[in-house]
């Protein structure tokens, strides 16, 4: 089952696998979810600029695909401290990671514990200077990456995977990954 986002779309009209009924933003298609039965959902971001700038919980009822499609861009715009995006079970997928890019000028971008996280054809791109938030933080979690990159605005990657009872992913870490041993 899919919830469309298109830049042109809105929150308050649309509806579940409708097309020409699409959300306007992330978070009001992951509002929406919440509001349908427990199981399995894929949000498919057309193309376009988003900004998110609220918080998003995903409960562990659900099983959460997010797909963008190339020259989508999120950029997640949260006061320190703040993460944009807390789920168990999540799954997060572009069409490329020099097309797809999640922005984390302030605020966090992903929070993910007792749980499986994955990231596929994604560059996210967090801006550290003056901010010692994280991208992702897996607690006690299965975290994957697949062609997909975490850097800092400088372009130096930023991720560490350390093991699963405590993965933290900030920029003062080295570069370093270390696939989990289940997989």
């Amino acid at each position: 089952q899919t919830l469309f986002v298109d830049p042109n779309g809105n929150d308050s009209t649309a509806q579940l696998g409708r097309l020409d009924l699409p959300w306007q933003t992330i978070n009001g298609a992951l509002s929406g979810i919440a509001a349908l039965p427990p199981g399995s959902y894929t949000v498919h971001v057309f193309r376009g600029a988003y900004t998110e700038t609220t918080t998003a919980t995903i409960s562990n009822s659900y099983s959460v695909s997010i797909y963008f499609e190339a020259g989508a861009t999120l950029t997640v715009s949260l006061s320190a401290g703040s993460t944009w995006l807390t789920a168990t079970d999540l799954t997060i997928t572009g069409s490329g990671r020099y097309n797809t890019k999640i922005l984390v000028p302030t605020g966090n971008t992903l929070s993910v514990t007792n749980g499986t996280v994955k990231i596929n054809n994604i560059r996210l791109q967090a801006d550290h200077s003056t901010n010692a938030a994280y991208i992702i933080e897996a607690i006690g979690s299965n975290l994957y990456l697949e062609n997909s990159e975490l850097v800092d605005t400088a372009g130096n990657t930023v991720y560490t995977y350390l093991d699963r009872k405590s993965t933290r992913l900030n920029s003062s870490h080295v570069s370093e990954s270390r696939m989990p041993s289940s997989a």
